[in-house]
């Protein structure tokens, strides 16, 4: 194996690639090497936080970049093109991929319970197999783990701006200030418990983590199984001790 340019074989796991947050550390500490020598502090920042664990919209606050927070993405993706750096494409998958781990974590390990679960089903009572659908199961999970997230944490990932924008209160004029009342008391409160009461519900959730793992590069298979989109490989965020 070249040295840290591939993830990790788990022999263990069904020929699958394990992904781990080394690794992800490892790929965005190289990309800040690579800027190391061309004398811009602002992109080696912006690599720091990223690797930190700060949303894009947490990033252009404290840099200071002029940008708006919904714009955020695409004003990082411009900088870190207009540098230079190679694959940014990838980069960013990748950075996605760190910041958001735990929930792609949780959302695999609830696939493959209920996969396992509806496989012993089948065998125990001679069942006709359903259609299993991974995607939705995955996204199950993913949301069962974000609900358990307090506001303070969860707007690192999920931004003001898109909770704005996904609420049907906020098309009504004259209930915005409801809205940001009800988002000031829910500082402390995880997320599966005010959600609702700003009209960001269920549907809303699972629409924003099909998006989320769109920009992670990676997918659901029919065998309950994480791919990496951009190589086409099967893989995993959980290694055998853990399953």
């Amino acid at each position: 194996m070249e040295n840290k340019s591939k993830l990790h074989e788990d022999r263990f796991s069904s020929e699958k690639i394990l992904l781990e947050p080394d690794y992800l550390t490892d790929y965005l500490q190289l990309k800040k090497h690579e800027v190391a020598d061309k004398n811009n502090k602002e992109i080696r920042n912006i690599l720091e936080y990223m690797i930190l664990g700060y949303g894009l919209h947490v990033i252009v606050s404290e840099l200071g970049i002029q940008s708006t927070l919904s714009l955020a993405e695409r004003t990082i993706r411009r900088k870190l093109n207009d540098c230079g750096l190679s694959n940014v494409d990838k980069l960013m998958a990748n950075y996605y991929r760190l910041l958001l781990f735990p929930m792609l974590q949780a959302g695999e390990k609830h696939l493959i319970e209920k996969y396992n679960e509806e496989n012993s089903l089948v065998r125990k009572y001679k069942k006709h197999k359903k259609v299993f659908k991974s995607n939705v199961v995955f996204r199950e999970g993913a949301s069962e783990y974000l609900g358990t997230l307090t506001y303070n944490i969860v707007s690192n990932l999920i931004t003001m701006p898109i909770l704005f924008a996904y609420s049907p209160i906020t098309s009504n004029v004259n209930q915005l200030s409801e809205f940001f009342n009800k988002l000031a008391r829910a500082q402390n409160s995880k997320l599966s418990e005010f959600a609702n009461d700003i009209g960001f519900d269920s549907v809303q959730l699972d629409s924003w983590i099909f998006n989320a793992m769109k920009k992670m590069e990676i997918s659901v298979n029919d065998n309950a199984e994480l791919v990496d989109d951009l190589t086409g490989e099967v893989i995993t965020t959980i290694g055998q001790c853990k399953i």
